[in-house]
């Protein structure tokens, strides 16, 4: 009798250590859901350790259980329903203690009140959870777990005690896993300033701390709510949130956490763009007059090669006096960016995506020479997002060029400067627009093609000048952003300017009649944009809205551009693949 009795206890103990975990992702596999799945194992565990408690020995043990698994899978869907029903009723005092001189049958039978308790093991902390398995599911004694986890018999019993009472709210729900506000597939984060180490987008390219990010966007989450939810255990959840908080992208307050950053959902982008369109012609008009007024002045200044017609100026001047009137503004905070834990500064957010009436997405980046200090470059493809715009900061320092790969990071959004940084060697700027073929434009020039650009401009060099390599160079340039006349004199074909040209250009614009109305009318559509955000935003958040205010204000680029070429003011360029409009070079004297 002991002989047998020493057998069922083996068995039972090789089944909980080796088989549980396989049994899980059976269930997993047939359900299609955790919550079923945990539903339909521990029935499965409980028929079978019910039989190895009365005397059932297998030839075949690992045979045996997956026969009785099958078995039961093929009737489970029938008795889900009712296993629910009963599961709901149970209340705290129902799950009193089991007596240590109860029979293993007796402990069985009371066990079936608990039969989603297993489910709910995966949900809860650490804490509490080794010591549930080791009672409930290894079927020790209190004494036993005590002693080797080198804590008093109170104490177990009082985390066991609590234990039952987060477990109570589980088991008496029917899981949906896996609803949030937020779509995955459906939502794009945009970032702007200095990432040296890949934060954000180290951790942003993984589905469950993205996952995580949305499940607690706006929605203030425990661990154990956010493994519910999210359909992953707890052990897991631990070590991912851990990961997001020390990389700033989640927030802890109090037991809960919350996502650090606002993601702008469809509603609300909507009512922002509504918001920005209900005075835009006025603004735009102002604007295309400030452009068509300081053409000439432009001109004069000797930036604009003889044959640039005022079009291909305009595709420059109007988004450039834009982004000028944006800084102008009192609510622009894109250029300070938070400071993050390890000493990088960066801003972030996200958008749901929507079918906005425009198509609002614009690019504005940078390459920059080798010995600038302050430079960026980065790339977005414009094919997997209608809400993707690249970073342009010159304010970024210790970089030559920086890319972001649309294989890692597909949905790249960030500030546009055009405030002028401390003097640099040479860096080419370009804006990219998707909808008039100005976004997979040839303009494939390298940090090195710049600074020699930037050279020879600078000190009127002529092809008799070349050294062997910088020949080589010449060749990348020629004929795509700068030309040779018949004398070998090096003639450019894109706006060239040095940062005192375009401080005078910003005069010229700040002195007209118009510039303070446009900032005035800039400041109102802000204003309405920052009210819509905060109605939607959870007051922990409020503190990153003037930054996700400034991002979100970057879309009157492209609404000003769809005015000035609906008036007829500007006209998309005959050959956008090899226009060289919206381009320009800055040179330090």
């Amino acid at each position: 009798m002991r002989q047998g009795h020493q057998m069922t206890e083996r068995l039972i103990a090789e089944f909980t250590e080796n088989y549980l975990e396989k049994l899980f992702y059976f269930c997993l596999k047939r359900t299609g859901g955790n919550d079923e799945a945990e539903d339909l194992a521990s029935d499965i565990a409980l028929n079978i350790i019910t039989a190895l408690d009365k005397g059932t020995i297998p030839t075949s043990f690992s045979a045996w259980i997956w026969q009785i698994a099958r078995n039961r899978y093929s009737v489970w869907a029938d008795t889900k329903r009712r296993y629910r029903e009963s599961a709901a009723g149970t209340a705290p005092e129902d799950c009193e203690f089991i007596s240590d001189d109860m029979s293993v049958e007796e402990n069985l039978i009371r066990q079936e009140e608990l039969s989603l308790l297993r489910r709910e093991l995966s949900f809860i902390s650490s804490d509490y959870r080794n010591i549930l398995i080791a009672y409930y599911i290894e079927d020790r004694k209190v004494q036993d777990i005590a002693a080797s986890a080198n804590l008093s018999e109170g104490t177990v019993k009082s985390k066991l005690f609590r234990a039952r009472k987060k477990l109570k709210e589980g088991m008496n729900m029917a899981r949906e896993f896996g609803t949030k506000s937020f779509k995955p597939e459906n939502v794009e984060f945009i970032t702007s300033g200095n990432q040296p180490s890949g934060i954000p987008w180290s951790l942003l390219t993984r589905k469950l701390p993205k996952n995580i990010l949305l499940e607690a966007s706006n929605n203030p989450s425990t661990i154990e709510e956010l493994s519910i939810e999210l359909g992953t255990a707890v052990p897991y959840m631990e070590e991912e949130v851990e990961i997001l908080v020390n990389g700033t992208l989640l927030k802890r307050v109090g037991d809960k956490y919350i996502t650090s950053f606002f993601i702008t959902d469809r509603d609300s982008r909507f009512a922002i763009y509504k918001a920005q369109r209900r005075f835009a012609r006025e603004r735009s008009e102002m604007i295309g007059t400030i452009v068509s007024d300081t053409l000439a002045q432009i001109r004069s200044l000797g930036v604009v090669r003889n044959d640039m017609s005022d079009n291909d100026l305009r595709w420059w001047a109007v988004i450039y006096l834009v982004d000028h009137c944006l800084t102008k503004s009192k609510s622009y905070t894109i250029d300070f960016p938070e400071k993050r834990a390890n000493g990088e500064e960066w801003g972030i957010m996200g958008f749901e995506q929507a079918e906005l009436p425009e198509y609002c997405a614009i690019g504005q980046n940078a390459v920059a020479s080798p010995r600038t200090a302050k430079c960026t470059e980065t790339t977005a493809d414009p094919k997997t997002s209608k809400l993707t715009e690249t970073t342009a900061d010159p304010k970024i320092s210790n970089c030559t060029e920086t890319t972001a790969d649309p294989k890692i990071s597909k949905h790249t959004e960030a500030a546009a400067d055009p405030k002028m940084p401390t003097p640099t060697e040479s860096i080419f700027w370009f804006y990219k627009l998707e909808e008039y073929g100005l976004w997979d434009r040839d303009t494939a020039l390298t940090p090195a093609d710049v600074l020699f650009l930037g050279d020879v401009i600078r000190n009127s060099r002529n092809l008799a000048s070349f050294s062997a390599s910088e020949t080589v160079q010449w060749h990348n340039i020629e004929n795509r952003f700068a030309h040779a006349d018949s004398a070998g004199n090096i003639i450019p074909d894109i706006l060239v300017m040095y940062h005192d040209d375009l401080k005078k250009i910003k005069r010229m614009w700040n002195s007209h009649p118009l510039f303070e109305k446009v900032v005035g009318n800039i400041e109102t559509t802000s204003d309405e944009t920052l009210k819509i955000l905060r109605q939607n935003a959870n007051p922990i958040l409020h503190d990153q809205l003037a930054y996700c205010t400034s991002m979100h204000m970057l879309d009157l680029r492209t609404i000003t551009m769809h005015d000035e070429i609906n008036s007829g003011r500007l006209t998309p360029p005959n050959d956008p693949e090899h226009s060289r409009a919206a381009m320009w070079l800055v040179l330090e004297r």
